[in-house]
């Protein structure tokens, strides 16, 4: 019996810490949970957005100002998106580092679709932007 081919390879996690940079935000992790990110000097990581930004990943966990949270930057992401995106899309940061369409520095493509505004979709991480 032939056996399915599946790639093994596993994520690549990378610990950085919240930026001052980053606005807080009064009862919820200054920076969320699967959103994408950017790094800055020093290993520290605020939003990235508007696809003008290199990315760092996106974020496994939520975290406040001056903590450490981890960062997958290969593989397959879970990405909460911005709005419509459609499967094979190539996916960017908008606003608070939210996954959208577009062009520019791209994190992947979408395996999956959104139909709104914090859906969340798979992301096949593009290891040659991130």
């Amino acid at each position: 019996m032939a056996q399915a081919y599946r790639e093994t390879k596993a994520a690549e996690i990378q610990n950085y810490k919240v930026d001052a940079a980053v606005t807080p935000v009064a009862g919820a992790d200054d920076i969320a949970v699967n959103r994408i990110v950017k790094s800055l000097a020093a290993g520290t990581i605020v939003y990235s957005i508007n696809g003008v930004d290199g990315h760092a990943g996106v974020t496994l966990c939520g975290a406040d100002i001056g903590n450490n949270l981890d960062v997958q930057n290969t593989g397959i992401a879970i990405v909460e998106a911005g709005g419509v995106v459609a499967v094979n899309d190539a996916i960017t940061a908008g606003a608070l580092g939210r996954g959208v369409t577009g062009t520019g520095y791209i994190i992947g493509f979408a395996l999956t679709a959104s139909a709104a505004l914090g859906d969340l979709i798979s992301v096949q991480l593009d290891a040659m932007n991130v």
